[in-house]
């Protein structure tokens, strides 16, 4: 039998954080790291900091393009 909370559930903004870096990241970054690694050597770090700072810019612009259109639904 199950007992009624009154907690809600509810996402907070760590949890909204983690699916969205998740669903970024997904598995590629398991399946290319070992290239990278062997690519680039002692600076993968480095060259996973500067993809990061890419994809960074492209979400905040992907942001900053959804503010200009209010409206309900996804993306299709």
């Amino acid at each position: 039998m199950k007992q009624q909370s009154n907690q809600q559930d509810a996402l907070g903004l760590p949890e909204l954080i983690a699916m969205g870096v998740g669903g970024m990241i997904g598995g590629g970054i398991f399946s290319v790291l070992g290239m990278a690694v062997g690519i680039a050597g002692r600076a993968a770090p480095l060259a996973f900091g500067i993809g990061s700072l890419v994809a960074f810019a492209a979400g905040y612009s992907y942001i900053k393009l959804a503010l200009c259109f209010h409206s309900d639904g996804a993306s299709f």
